[in-house]
């Protein structure tokens, strides 16, 4: 998933609301791009961070975003009046475990 908000004051923060309605609930929700402390684009986690006022509240089926422009979560951590958001929701199953076999000595 990916979107761009436009026209907005250089700096300003916008929240959005997302409610998954289908599938399995979201457990945290993913960015790709740079971040303030690695230029080179990645995937990293974008929990909300109080100290920076971005990130998501993952909220039963409903997701928060926190954005402002230029920060955290912008993807181009300029601001430019736009913030361009390619990321998402994403979660691990809570059904699926790793089997690891203990071999007594």
């Amino acid at each position: 998933m990916a979107f761009e908000m436009v026209g907005l004051s250089p700096g300003s923060g916008i929240t959005l609301t997302l409610v998954v309605h289908d599938g399995p609930m979201a457990t945290g929700y993913w960015k790709y791009g740079p971040t303030p402390d690695d230029a080179e684009a990645h995937w990293y986690e974008f929990g909300y961070d109080p100290a920076t006022g971005t990130g998501a509240e993952i909220l039963g089926r409903t997701i928060r975003l926190h954005l402002v422009d230029g920060g955290r979560g912008d993807g181009d951590l300029t601001a430019n009046g736009v913030i361009a958001d390619p990321g998402g929701p994403g979660g691990v199953a809570l059904d699926e475990f790793l089997y690891l076999p203990v071999i007594w000595r």
